[in-house]
């Protein structure tokens, strides 16, 4: 047999180490007595299952002692102070292989133990309520336990039949062959239809779906006391069944319904549904032939043709629902609950159906999840979807895994494969056009959103009200609350923040991030904005880039500018405005630069390195130019005045020079050989007033070193030494002792380490100078004497930091080793 359970850990227990309670597990327990004759017959069968208390499981082939009491109430009889009419003990019982005994109550060869009446025959059966009590003992100690009692029905109630005549053996119903379509026993209303009936493998109930005019139009099972009235435990309408069970735990098993059958091939019982207070079980046979080898509820009305299943439970498929897979032929695994789920279902397997006509047209769908009110009511050939809620892919022919969760996700939306609609009405694809291939791969998250979705491929859709319109659209990214609300058609967007692109219809390539950004747009191309309200006003233009608050605020059909300012400020305002079609750049800042500015080329060579170009001194202007007007400084190569290679520094053009000027007059020229002012005799150099403190040349500012007028060239031998004997002083001239404090050095102390570059006067005191220019070679070999040393000490650290490293290393591989052994 096989079970199927709703709470798999049930085992009947009240928590008593060896017995918890004696199960009931045949349709009627006293149905048989043990002899009928002309007598009153005197006993009648009880058989049971012991059952562990703990595990469940049955207590097989053991030695049980139990006591069987008749009762005429049982509120004392828990506390083994209950209205005793008889209660004998049997001893020696033995379970069998299935924990299965079997007594007879009134067996004159049990001992009595108490009672009221003198014998068994002495009972009045009279009494209007009667109950069989149960107590049970197993060794080693054999200590009684109460069981429970169960109310005595029609059966025992025959022993009161004094006036019946003749001899009756026993009265049995047996079947006369083996076909396990035919009835054993069947009960039948006037109309012939069968009303109860009982097979080889199975006992069924039919009633009419008609309108019932009391409970005699149905089944019920229940019982009936003077006081209370009738009471109800189990009934079946042609729309529900109704299984009442008393919660009340001292009752024990005697509150409870059981349905199973027997088999005396087989010796033990088999349960076929069992319920509790805490669970259900139902136990199917997996090798049925027919129908009638499992349990089914069902209704008969014979205006309305055969038998409607409402509940169909095989090993293969779970149905559960009027028309719920009635057309299933090959299909497996299927669970349909509600009215005409997977009506048309026939070969489509894995599926679970859930509420009114779910699934209702599969065919051959697999492994598809439909739960809701027509959740998928259409899908005929869909495998691996999943729609959750009311109306959820109701229109869904086909496609696969696909996930729609949300009252109307994806309702009309005919096919598509791997969409993912989460959200009231999200994908709903209102007004889905006929013919029209549906989108895929589609990710659609909040409420309202993509409602119009029908073509629109590989969309992500984040926010309440997002994509609203969209309806073809490709390939865009929507976030936010109410984000491209009007995109129908527009593809390659990226819209982020509430509202932003919200006017948005079929602009493609956008790029706004913030919210409101591009809220007016509707069908620029290839704008970028990004920063809260940036491009808000902006409808038509194309390849803007704005970022920054505000940015480009104020634009509404502008192309290829660049705005960058926290603010909707226009171009002379804002930090850094720009044109992309005319390759202009604008800055109105103030701009520190701490690296190097190449202008004109890849790599600067200096902190502001410009790339040199012709220009004409009387038309346009230089490679470089402050100012304006004739009051400027222009760097530049002329192209007039017949020079070349010119730099100058001036609004006016020359040959070959350098020139000082402004205001239309030049002052200074320099050329290749010579420093010169540029009228003769018009300049001074210094004043009266103004004097130059000490002017020495020699040979101007150039010393001549050509190898060619050169001999006896050796090698410097002054070096390190001669530097590091060198004195550097301050001090303050003495006709200026509170003048400019001076820098230098003292030439007697430089004549005794290099004598060659100290100069000793002709005046009358001998006055001595030094040529500060000729310690340079000094310090030339100084600094490659030191530079050697640096090197060679290099050298050193840089093997000393390989060994280190090394070293390091190993104690690495040391401390490694240390751990693993720890």
């Amino acid at each position: 047999m096989k079970e199927l359970s709703r709470n798999p850990e049930d085992n009947g227990s009240v928590s008593d180490a060896s017995f918890s309670r004696v199960l009931m597990i045949f349709f009627a327990v006293f149905l048989s007595l043990i002899r009928i004759n002309a007598q009153v017959p005197q006993g009648f069968n009880y058989q049971a299952i012991a059952r562990d208390g703990i595990t469940g499981n049955p207590v097989t082939n053991t030695l049980i002692k139990v006591k069987l009491s008749v009762l005429s109430d049982t509120s004392g009889f828990y506390l083994n102070n209950g209205t005793y009419l008889w209660e004998e003990e049997h001893t020696g019982v033995k379970t069998d292989n299935f924990g299965m005994f079997s007594l007879v109550l009134g067996n004159p060869a049990a001992m009595k133990v108490q009672g009221s009446a003198s014998t068994f025959a002495d009972i009045d059966w009279k009494l209007p309520d009667l109950y069989v009590g149960t107590k049970i003992a197993q060794a080693p100690g054999y200590v009684y336990k109460v069981m429970g009692s169960a109310k005595l029905w029609s059966v025992p109630y025959s022993l009161m039949a004094n006036d019946i005549s003749g001899s009756v053996k026993k009265f049995t119903v047996a079947g006369q062959t083996t076909n396990l379509e035919e009835a054993l026993f069947e009960v039948k209303n006037r109309d012939g239809q069968t009303v109860f009936a009982v097979y080889n493998e199975g006992v069924r109930v039919y009633v009419d779906d008609g309108t019932a005019k009391g409970t005699k139009g149905g089944f019920a099972i229940g019982s009936f006391d003077q006081a209370k009235g009738i009471q109800e435990y189990f009934v079946v309408n042609s729309d529900c069944v109704r299984v009442y069970i008393d919660k009340n735990p001292a009752k024990a098993v005697k509150g409870g319904f059981a349905i199973g059958s027997f088999n005396p091939a087989k010796a033990a019982i088999e349960e076929y549904l069992r319920v509790t207070d805490d669970s259900t079980r139902i136990y199917v046979s997996e090798s049925s032939k027919a129908l009638k080898g499992g349990f089914a509820i069902g209704s008969f009305d014979q205006s309305k043709g055969p038998v409607t299943n409402y509940v169909n439970l095989t090993p293969r498929n779970y149905l559960i629902g009027q028309g719920a897979g009635s057309k299933l032929t090959t299909g497996l695994y299927n669970n349909f609950i509600g009215f005409e789920t997977g009506f048309n279902s026939s070969t489509g397997g894995y599926n679970t159906f859930v509420g009114y006509q779910a699934g209702k047209e599969n065919l051959d769908g697999n492994g598809n999840v439909f739960i809701g009110y027509l959740a998928g009511e259409k899908n005929r050939w869909g495998s691996g979807n999943v729609f959750l809620g009311m109306n959820t892919g109701q229109d869904f022919e086909g496609g696969y895994n696909n996930t729609y969760i949300g009252t109307n996700a994806g309702q009309k939306l005919s096919g598509g494969n791997g969409n993912i609609f989460i959200g009231r009405d999200a994908g709903a694809a209102l007004d889905f056009p006929a013919g029209a291939t549906p989108g895929s791969y589609n990710i659609v998250l909040g409420g309202s959103s993509a409602v119009y979705l029908n073509t629109g491929q590989n969309n992500v859709i984040l926010g309440n009200v997002a994509a609203f319109w969209l309806t073809s659209g490709y390939d865009n990214l929507i976030a936010g609350s109410y984000s491209g609300y009007a995109n129908s058609t527009g593809a390659e967007n990226i819209f982020m923040g509430s509202y932003s692109g919200y006017n948005n219809t079929s602009g493609d390539q956008n790029v706004f991030i913030g919210i409101r950004s591009g809220y007016f747009n509707q069908t620029g191309k290839r704008n970028t904005f990004v920063g809260v309200g940036s491009g808000y006003s902006l409808t038509t233009g194309d390849g803007n880039v704005f970022i920054g608050a505000g940015a480009g605020g104020n634009l509404t059909n502008q192309s290829d500018k660049l705005y960058i300012e926290n603010s909707a400020a226009n171009s002379s305002s804002a930090l850094i405005y720009g044109e992309f079609d005319n390759d202009y750049l604008r800055f109105n800042a103030n701009t520190d630069i701490f690296g190097r500015l190449g202008v004109g080329k890849n790599s600067a060579g200096a902190r502001l390195d410009i790339a040199a170009s012709n220009w004409d001194v009387l038309n346009t202007e230089g490679d470089m130019r402050i100012g304006d007007g004739n009051y400027r400084f222009k760097i530049g190569v002329s192209t007039a005045g017949g020079g070349a290679g010119d730099v100058r520094l001036t609004a006016h053009g020359g040959t070959n020079r350098l020139i000082l000027g402004g205001g239309g007059k030049e002052v200074l020229t320099l050329t290749a050989t010579q420093i010169y002012p540029w009228s003769d005799n018009t300049f001074s150099l210094g004043l009266s007033s103004n004097r130059w403190t000490t002017v020495y040349a020699v040979n101007g500012t150039i010393n001549t070193s050509d190898s060619r007028l050169k001999t006896n060239i050796t090698n410097l031998d002054y070096g390190i030494d001669q530097i590091m004997r060198l004195r550097p002083v301050s001090f303050n001239w003495k006709d200026k002792p509170f003048g400019e404090k001076m820098l230098g050095l003292l030439a007697q102390e430089v004549n005794d380490v290099v004598n060659e570059v100290v100069d000793t006067g002709t005046d009358d005191f001998h006055t001595m100078g030094i040529n500060y220019s000729g310690l340079i070679p000094v310090l030339i070999k100084g600094i490659q004497d030191q530079q050697k040393m640096i090197k060679h000490q290099q050298q050193q650290i840089e093997s000393q930091k390989t060994e280190l490293q090394l070293l390091h290393e190993e104690m690495e591989q040391i401390k490694a080793v240390l751990a693993g052994n720890r």
